[in-house]
């Protein structure tokens, strides 16, 4: 078994501290990790320690985040469940009676967005963006991303509370303090930007970056050249590496959907093969290559292919 971690999730009732559900995470690996038990509610590690009457609170990425704040500042920090877009709906109103929350991400772009949506969520008027790199001197590739390095680095974390400020307003920006970082991590981390690759069209990933976060795309094309064909893979990579994927049935036979699910599910056994290899020898084609030129029979029944 692989060294784990264990964080649990607390409440206080009477003055008992309870934990309601246990996050499992391995030492090495952040991506290995469980919630325990399994269905049960949401929560916030380090919640015992807020006080009833509070009007503040601190709110990191990470658990360990949320303990280095501690440890520096003696001031209380609770930490999202599971990274830095997960603030689940049911966690809303027990943030409801805090004046002040500070906001802190780890400095990177998915951290710096999952805080702005948060902040959309709970009150851009309240939500106040604490910056990890307070020294603009430092060089940003060796600058800290979050509130454990910057503990590690000897950094003072109460001066980066101090210069948290308030989201400004969507509709207006400047460079200076507003684009600038966004703009530089882009440019020296554009392997944060690509989204998820497929697991069979590598040369497609190299122009597209993968499947993006709130983008959409839109594929055209005159009929016959492999549109839905392209897609139908696109969503089988994507739903065999986690990603919801929703199918929309306007002109495509209900009967190639549940064939190409048909698919996804044996893909890689004998069964399969041999179809395959039947149906294109039954076109005089030698081996089954290009997945789209068995796709666009579609519409042909299955008796056709065998």
């Amino acid at each position: 078994e692989l060294p784990r971690l264990v964080f649990p999730w607390t409440e206080k009732n009477d003055g008992d501290v309870q934990s309601v559900r246990l996050k499992i995470r391995a030492i090495e690996n952040k991506g290995l990790q469980a919630l325990y038990p399994p269905g049960a509610s949401w929560g916030f590690f380090g919640w015992h320690l807020v006080e009833e009457d509070a009007t503040e609170i601190i709110i990191t990425e990470g658990e360990f985040d949320a303990m280095a704040v501690y440890q520096s500042t003696n001031r209380v920090a609770i930490s999202l469940p599971n990274g830095c877009r997960n603030l689940h709906v049911s966690l809303l109103p027990r943030l409801e009676k805090f004046k002040k929350i500070y906001l802190w991400m780890d400095d990177d772009l998915p951290g710096q967005e999952g805080a702005d949506k948060i902040a959309q969520k709970l009150g851009y008027g309240r939500c106040y963006i604490v910056p990890t790199n307070i020294d603009k001197k430092t060089d940003k590739k060796s600058a800290p991303k979050d509130a454990n390095d910057a503990l590690k680095l000897g950094l003072d974390l109460s001066q980066c509370l101090d210069n948290a400020k308030l989201r400004p307003h969507v509709g207006i920006q400047q460079f200076e303090g507003d684009l600038e970082d966004e703009v530089f991590r882009e440019l020296s981390q554009p392997k944060e930007l690509c989204g998820i690759p497929t697991r069979s069209l590598p040369r497609l990933d190299s122009l597209l970056k993968g499947h993006r976060r709130g983008e959409l795309t839109i594929l055209t094309g005159s009929t016959g050249v492999g549109k839905t064909s392209l897609l139908a893979q696109l969503s089988l990579d994507y739903c065999q590496a986690g990603v919801p994927t929703l199918w929309a049935r306007f002109s495509i036979l209900s009967f190639f959907l549940s064939f190409f699910r048909l698919y996804s599910s044996i893909v890689f056994s004998q069964i399969f093969l041999t179809i395959i290899t039947r149906a294109f020898l039954s076109f005089g084609l030698s081996s089954p290559v290009v997945y789209s030129v068995f796709f666009s029979f579609h519409q042909k029944s299955f008796d056709d292919f065998v």
